[in-house]
Formats: structure tokens, C-alpha cells, sequence
């Protein structure tokens, strides 16, 4: 893989041609798969720092993250709801005890 020192230098090389000639000299072979992603007027701005195998390395690992965050969230999501379920249970097993342990008064006016 080319430095970003050689593609600026080869980039610069190339428009000073295009700029003598007045017409679009053509790039090697070698760096037409090696298009940046960033483009300023048509032109690569930058070299691809990562080959086409480490970009779906990369992208494995992004897909990967991906799932691993959603199964966080679903975990975070179960224990919330648990621990929600059992204070709901204290509630009502407090409510009833409360209830069932008041003497029963009739209501007057």
C-alpha cells in the first residue's frame, strides 16, 4: 500500500500533466482500486488506509458490535423488567399483608 506521501506526490504529478496537456492523463491500473472514498472535484482526495480484505474485517467487526450492543440492551431490558416485576410482587404481597392484618371497622357517617 502506497504512503500519503507517494499517492500526493503521484496525484500532484498527474495534474501537473493534465494541466500542460489540457486533457485527462489516465491513472496506473494499480491505483484505479485504490480510489478514495473522499473525492474533491472528481479527484481522490485521500489514499484508502485499510485493502479490500481489511475492509470486511473492519466491516465483520462492525456487524459484530452491532449484535453484541443489541444483546446488551435486551439483557439491560430483561433485568429492568425483573427487577420492576418484583417490586411490583413486594407491593402487592406488603398490600395484602396490610390489609389482612387491619381489623375490619364498619364505616360511619
Amino acid at each position: 500500500m502506497e504512503s500519503y506521501e507517494e499517492f500526493c506526490v503521484q496525484s500532484l504529478d498527474r495534474l501537473r500533466a493534465e494541466g500542460k496537456t489540457g486533457r485527462t492523463v489516465p491513472r496506473p491500473a494499480s491505483s484505479l482500486e485504490k480510489d478514495s472514498v473522499l473525492c474533491f472535484h472528481g479527484r481522490p482526495v485521500l489514499a484508502p488506509l485499510l485493502s479490500e480484505a481489511q475492509r470486511g474485517e473492519m466491516s465483520a467487526y462492525r456487524d459484530r458490535a452491532r449484535q453484541l450492543e443489541v444483546e446488551l440492551r435486551a439483557r439491560q431490558r430483561c433485568r429492568l423488567l425483573a427487577r420492576v416485576q418484583g417490586i411490583l410482587e413486594q407491593a402487592q404481597v406488603s398490600t395484602k399483608l396490610a390489609l389482612g392484618h387491619q381489623p375490619h371497622t364498619a364505616l360511619c357517617c
